[in-house]
């Protein structure tokens, strides 16, 4: 059973307000037929839209992460809607950031109005780890890091987190149960033309 911790270790947010993060990404969820949306509170609520996780996401959450960041969940083993970080930044033309702290490898990734201006990757391949950086780097990034001998060690989680607070203003990472216990909108795409079965995923609740 995999624990809700470990799939909220990565992050999608944007440099836009709640309702403009919902319009843009329910105008994209519009292309598949109708889309549900729902306002609601609490952190069981967001628990209770989220869960079961599935093999494909068609429940999402936005919530107000601080006066100028939004965040968008879905209801996959990330939680973070990092496969949107696109097409809501270059619909609603704001700044996003894709991060991700992991045992598997870390990543930084900045985009402005959906073009990628900075990228950061740090991965376990399982027969070695991989490195990638590409754009101009951001004034608060620890460049020395990234000349260690050892790829893992070049973008460690308290880098990320480091990069995540300097870019947003925000604790990182996020405390998602203070997060999602705040005022959030729900989202659901339509599955009418979706082919093949879903698959459910049981969780331990461990935050």
């Amino acid at each position: 059973m995999t624990r809700i911790s470990n799939s909220l270790e990565s992050v999608a947010a944007f440099d836009a307000s709640l309702p403009e993060v919902v319009d843009s990404l329910g105008a994209f969820l519009g292309r598949f037929g109708e889309v549900k949306r729902e306002e609601r509170q609490g952190f069981e609520g967001v628990l209770g839209w989220l869960l079961p996780l599935t093999s494909f996401a068609s429940r999402y959450v936005v919530l107000s992460w601080t006066q100028e960041w939004t965040i968008v969940l879905k209801n996959a083993r990330e939680l973070a809607a990092v496969d949107k970080v696109n097409v809501v930044s270059r619909r609603a033309e704001c700044r996003a950031v894709h991060a991700r702290w992991s045992a598997g490898g870390c990543l930084w990734r900045v985009l402005d109005s959906g073009k990628e201006t900075r990228t950061v990757i740090c991965n376990d391949e399982g027969d070695g780890w991989s490195w990638h950086e590409e754009g101009e780097p951001l004034p608060f990034e620890d460049l020395s890091l990234y000349r260690r001998r050892r790829k893992r060690d070049r973008l460690p989680a308290s880098a990320v987190y480091s990069y995540l607070t300097a870019f947003t203003g925000a604790i990182a990472p996020p405390d998602w149960r203070e997060l999602m216990s705040g005022d959030a909108m729900y989202l659901e795409r339509s599955l009418e033309n979706l082919r093949g079965p879903v698959d459910l995923y049981s969780v331990d609740l461990d935050i």
